[in-house]
């Protein structure tokens, strides 16, 4: 019998691939010694790049929005100022991630929320007038103190209705105050 073909490459025994492993690695590159010193050093360069990426994406994620007032009725209790990022519970105290309380000393009253990120943000502003830390509503509907929201004039304001997009160098907002038609203007 005649054999035609070559003869099949068989792989290497594990042991003699071990025996011969320096003849298949690259040469180092220059300032590193060994392929044990460059597989050391990645985790250094990736948490020095992950670093840089960090630093570089704060320094632009942080704005200022001030918020502009008008139409206060200047009187005891606070003004209190929600900021809002989504629909997830908007309006409601637990939806709100930052905010200020600002004093009602005058028919136009300015605060600024610091560090707020950029995107699609809403304000709502709520006039304690009897300082008990709730909107006051009759028949749990029409609001007995003062309110405001940014965004479209409407009658009850919606997420959609109230937002505004905050670009990251940061904006002015301003929001008209509405009290109930018995209270002294």
């Amino acid at each position: 019998m005649v054999w035609l073909g070559r003869a099949k490459a068989r792989p290497r025994p594990l042991a003699e691939r071990r025996l011969y492993r320096h003849a298949y690695r690259r040469a180092p590159r220059p300032g590193h010694h060994c392929v044990a010193q460059r597989t050391r050093d990645r985790p250094v360069r990736l948490c020095l790049g992950v670093l840089a990426l960090m630093l570089a994406c704060g320094a632009a994620r942080a704005a200022d929005l001030e918020v502009v007032l008008t139409g206060v009725h200047p009187g005891p209790g606070p003004l209190k100022v929600g900021l809002f990022r989504g629909p997830e519970n908007f309006a409601e105290p637990a939806g709100s991630v930052g905010g200020l309380s600002l004093t009602a000393n005058g028919p136009t009253v300015r605060g600024v929320l610091h560090d707020v990120p950029p995107g699609w943000v809403a304000v709502l502003i709520h006039h304690d007038e009897n300082q008990n830390g709730e909107m006051d509503r009759l028949f749990g509907l029409v609001p007995l103190e003062g309110y405001g929201f940014s965004g479209k004039d409407v009658p009850r304001p919606t997420w959609d209705s109230a937002r505004f997009l905050l670009p990251k160098e940061g904006g002015v907002v301003t929001v008209k105050m509405r009290y109930p038609t018995s209270a002294p203007p």
